[in-house]
């Protein structure tokens, strides 16, 4: 769904086309551009949006699809939540249906449950970038580093000696760090 379906917009809404929940039929334009996406996503994402749209709800906006004019359902879930169930899930379309059902159901229910998968989201983020802040060895990628002082040597005796490397403790590469 992501900036990517017919007349989408940030502060748009997500409609379902049941005519294209069954056949599809909003994917083969949406397929054009998703295949510029990335590709390990594009076929879960195809899947995920099939009979979905996401609309703008500027003028000219109309309540039917414009791929076989049927008449949309307004499902009531905002673009945003959308993309944000969308990652929670991992493109998971039955979460996705129960969270429309909630939505429906029970507000408050609805809204606490999106602020917890706002809250999961971000803290992922924020470990995998712990986890792309790691240094690694330059040469066989191990994480197992130390940093010291490069020591003396029999060629240049203690010219240097006190500078700063990083070592690897899987193959014993040395380099100087980044600063």
């Amino acid at each position: 769904m992501d900036d990517i379906t017919y007349k989408c917009a940030r502060h748009g809404k997500i409609f379902k086309c049941p005519h294209c929940y069954e056949t599809g039929g909003n994917l083969e334009e949406f397929s054009k551009t998703a295949s510029k996406l990335n590709p390990n996503h594009s076929e879960k994402l195809k899947e995920f949006a099939k009979g979905y749209l996401g609309l703008s709800l500027d003028p000219p906006f109309t309540d039917t699809c414009p791929y076989c004019g049927t008449k949309l359902i307004d499902t009531g879930i905002s673009f945003d939540d959308a993309i944000t169930i969308r990652d929670f899930s991992d493109f998971n379309k039955d979460i996705f249906n129960m969270m429309i059902d909630l939505h429906q159901k029970d507000l408050i229910e609805y809204t606490a449950k999106i602020n917890m998968m706002k809250a999961n989201i971000e803290k992922t983020k924020m470990i995998k970038k712990e986890i792309d802040t790691t240094p690694k060895c330059p040469k066989c990628g191990s994480t197992a580093i130390t940093t010291g002082a490069r020591g003396a040597n029999w060629a240049w005796g203690f010219i240097g000696a006190s500078q700063t490397v990083n070592r690897c403790g899987n193959c014993g590469y040395t380099w100087k760090p980044k600063k």
